[in-house]
């Protein structure tokens, strides 16, 4: 028997009192309502904690769970805008019980009638306060303490996080960041990517679409300046939304925008400033991109014609992988302009609904569906010879 992940939630239910007093129903709020009636079937986790901070971006520090363990945990920063005309870097810790324990627990839920005793939790370490208004953040995926912020400003700031986490750390907006990046023609637009094969190798663009590229060799400086090795003009990447490093091929990067199309690039080729494979994969602007970390064949994208996930009341802004588990292959982070933080896995069955999935290693173990009608047309062909010798034994005797 097989049973059904139990689906954890922590929403802002609205009474039927407060909506007549609202009166008027907005768009997203009718869309979160359905989404909420169907979130059951769609997903096998689900986890929103309520803020009402705009969210600007996020991305999880990927932490490997123990076989042995109840929990999986996993950090992940945030920059959100305050009230005060700036920015802050918050680093929040969720925990999400295994997918057995989830599995036991909504078992003994149905028949017991008992609440869940496996819920997530998320709360926040600490938060960093900036004067300017932040566009975005990276992680160095070789030291989750490093993080990179991008501004409005040409400059990009490089802090060292892990004395934040004292109780007496400096978080104010007049800490002096311990590295400073220079070389963008124009203002950030919040597109930066990390090489997780070539350490401290950043790559990031403006709101005119230049790109550039540094190796921070010198980032335990204090307050040193780092210029950037290559520039790429905005004539020949056709307009960037969103940069990422391939995690697999040392080489390789991506870039969408304007243009609706997948740029490929080559660092081995980048003399002629050109991509080394273009395709086009929307009907509008493409506006994310991220590698998935397992299968160097999987690319998420993002843009303005769909959406997967539709519990936002607001405009999506960033997402992020979530955890780096066999048991949570799909899990991802999302956030909005709304403040609230969406932890969720999508349903293996309701992912690619027309391929053969193994609830084990969902990602790895697809198997398309010619190959299950082929290997269905075999098996058939065989039991009919097999049916065909019975017979023809049985009339000869």
């Amino acid at each position: 028997m097989q049973f059904k992940p139990a689906i954890c939630y922590k929403m802002a239910h609205v009474t039927h009192t407060e909506r007549e007093e609202r009166g008027f129903v907005s768009f997203y709020e009718a869309k979160a309502r359905v989404w909420r009636f169907y979130a059951s079937h769609l997903y096998d986790m689900c986890y929103v904690s309520q803020s009402s901070q705009p969210k600007i971006s996020v991305e999880a520090v990927v932490k490997r769970c123990e076989k042995k363990t109840v929990n999986c945990e996993s950090e992940f920063y945030v920059t959100a805008k305050n009230s005060n005309a700036g920015s802050q870097l918050m680093l929040w810790k969720m925990i999400v019980p295994s997918m057995k324990m989830l599995q036991w627990d909504s078992l003994k839920s149905c028949t017991q009638s008992a609440e869940p005793r496996y819920k997530p939790k998320a709360y926040s370490v600490f938060c960093l306060e900036r004067p300017t208004t932040l566009v975005g953040m990276k992680v160095l995926p070789q030291n989750r303490d490093i993080v990179v912020l991008q501004s409005t400003q040409k400059e990009i700031e490089l802090f060292n996080c892990s004395k934040m986490r004292e109780n007496n750390a400096d978080l104010s907006c007049r800490r002096i960041p311990d590295c400073s990046l220079i070389g963008l023609p124009s203002a950030g637009r919040g597109l930066m990517s990390f090489n997780r094969l070539r350490p401290c190798q950043l790559l990031a663009s403006d709101v005119d679409g230049n790109i550039c590229i540094w190796t921070i060799r010198n980032r335990e400086e204090a307050r040193s300046v780092v210029t950037a090795e290559t520039t790429i003009l905005a004539s020949q990447t056709m307009g960037v939304r969103d940069l990422s490093w391939h995690p697999l091929h040392i080489s390789l990067f991506a870039t969408v925008g304007d243009s609706r199309k997948l740029c490929i690039w080559d660092m081995r080729s980048l003399g002629e400033h050109k991509p080394a494979l273009v395709e086009e994969v929307h009907d509008a602007t493409a506006t994310c991109i991220a590698f998935n970390r397992f299968n160097e064949v999987l690319i998420n994208t993002a843009s303005e014609d769909k959406f997967v996930h539709g519990g936002h009341m607001g405009k999506v802004t960033d997402f992020s992988w979530l955890f780096c588990d066999r048991h949570y292959p799909l899990s991802m982070c999302s956030i909005s302009e709304d403040g609230p933080i969406h932890m969720w896995q999508l349903n293996s069955y309701a992912f690619l609904p027309a391929r053969k999935v193994d609830r084990t290693d969902a990602v790895q173990q697809f198997k398309p569906v010619k190959e299950v009608q082929s290997s269905s047309a075999a098996s058939g062909v065989k039991r009919s010879k097999a049916a065909k010798l019975q017979r023809s034994a049985a009339a000869s005797k």
